[in-house]
């Protein structure tokens, strides 16, 4: 018995698989991601373990009242200096001495707050500034404390000012608790979002730029001749989400391979977030090991909120999303490279709907503050703008009626716009010469 042979449709869909994948920007694509962000992660590492620049501050204090105001400590050093401001107008003077500044202190600053200044001959970083307002600040702070003469004043307005933070808790449908934090939610799906925003804009406008390049070079007016052209442009648009998959696939592994070294590198080699929640500051290794007391607690407490949040729920709703969103602007973009026969006339037509998905990332960046308000839900409901917005919606907690509507809007939508588009590519693509219009597209759905 004869096996069946493969259909049109699957040679298609191999064929624009396959001529991607060998491109040489795939190649280069997939292989620089990876590497730019594996040293982006060691820079980083870099970065934290290095100290800071080391910037010498000369002081001139003609008053004489701040001499032990600012101390000297790893990063900063600030030398006392009798000579006139003057002096240190000179650029080569400075850079005699290895002086990045010069702070001149004219007069008493409880009295004339502007009676200080600080001089250079480059921007300051800001952390040397802030470095000096402080100590100063605090200064001037106890000074005017003790123009009150009362008893135990100074320990009274310190626990006055206590600062705190209530612990926020989030119950499962069992009533059971689980560390929770909005901020963080906020961050993971907007991550999400861009996540997607940058996929399905990237894949979506290879789809549009294969069926121009083939339309441009006459080479679709020999394949129409014995393949549908409804089945040209679904092969372009699986072709490319396959492409795609393929490209995210590579990352992913290399993406463990830097949570494996990173954790190695951070935190002595412990991958199981819950053991190292639970850890003992002094059982740490890695960069952990080195690190203060409070910035381990810090640490620990995130990794408690981040077991809150269902991951496996956010990676189907990403790849749901996702594809449903992709189906939506990729078959759109197909329609759009298959009317024009010039770049700058499928520019034209396609920036609404990169206009479109913009203003759906804009309102999932504002839905952040206040997921559950009338523009967050909307946003999600909506097909042109539900992938991004229910992504930041999503680690926040959304009902299952919410997301049932939304996926079934998206959907519906998407499979109804991939017909329309199929209508204006079966014409568009053989359609040569002036940018079609309006009345033309119509025209064409009519057909």
């Amino acid at each position: 018995m004869n096996k069946k042979s493969p259909s049109k449709l699957s040679i298609l869909i191999e064929r624009e698989y396959m001529v991607r994948v060998k491109k040489k920007s795939f190649i280069v694509t997939t292989l620089l991601v990876p590497i730019i962000l594996f040293a982006i992660f060691f820079i980083v590492i870099y970065i934290s373990m290095s100290s800071l620049s080391d910037e010498r501050v000369a002081v001139i204090d003609e008053t004489g009242l701040y001499s032990d105001v600012l101390a000297d400590n790893e990063y900063y050093t600030f030398i006392p200096s009798s000579e006139p401001l003057k002096a240190y107008t000179d650029k080569a003077k400075l850079e005699e001495e290895g002086l990045s500044a010069v702070l001149y202190i004219k007069d008493t600053l409880m009295n004339n707050p502007n009676g200080w200044s600080l001089y250079s001959y480059k921007k300051l970083p800001d952390g040397i500034v802030r470095y000096i307002n402080d100590a100063f600040t605090e200064r001037l702070k106890e000074q005017r404390i003790a123009q009150y003469d009362i008893e135990g004043l100074p320990e009274i307005i310190d626990d006055v000012e206590t600062t705190i933070s209530v612990p926020t808790y989030q119950w499962d449908a069992k009533g059971e608790e689980a560390k929770s934090s909005g901020s963080l939610a906020g961050v993971i799906g907007l991550v999400l979002s861009v996540i997607i925003l940058s996929f399905m804009s990237n894949y979506a406008g290879q789809v549009m730029s294969s069926v121009l390049e083939e339309k441009k070079n006459r080479i679709i007016e020999v394949i129409v001749s014995t393949v549908r052209p409804i089945d040209m442009m679904i092969s372009k648009i699986i072709g490319a989400f396959l492409v795609g998959l393929t490209q995210v696939a590579i990352w992913l592994v290399f993406g463990g391979i830097i949570f494996v070294v990173g954790s190695l590198v951070a935190v002595g080699g412990v991958y199981d977030l819950s053991a190292l929640s639970q850890l003992d500051p002094s059982q740490m290794g890695g960069l952990a090991g080195g690190m203060s007391m409070d910035s381990v607690t810090e640490m620990q407490s995130s990794l408690e909120v981040l077991q809150s949040i269902n991951f496996v729920q956010l990676l189907v709703m990403l790849l749901v999303y996702f594809i449903g969103g992709y189906l939506l602007y990729a078959s759109l973009f197909a329609a759009i490279g298959s009317s024009v026969s010039s770049d700058e006339d499928a520019s034209q037509f396609m920036m609404p709907f990169v206009l479109v998905m913009m203003l759906g990332f804009y309102i999932a960046m504002g839905s952040m503050d206040n997921p559950d308000g009338a523009m967050a839900f909307w946003g999600s409901i909506i097909p042109f703008s539900s992938p991004f917005v229910m992504m930041v919606r999503l680690p926040y907690g959304v009902t299952t009626w919410e997301l049932i509507l939304s996926i079934a809007l998206l959907y519906l939508t998407a499979f109804g716009i991939v017909w329309l588009a199929a209508r204006i590519y079966r014409v568009g693509i053989l359609f040569t010469g002036k940018k079609p219009s309006l009345r033309d597209l119509w025209s064409w759905l009519r057909i």
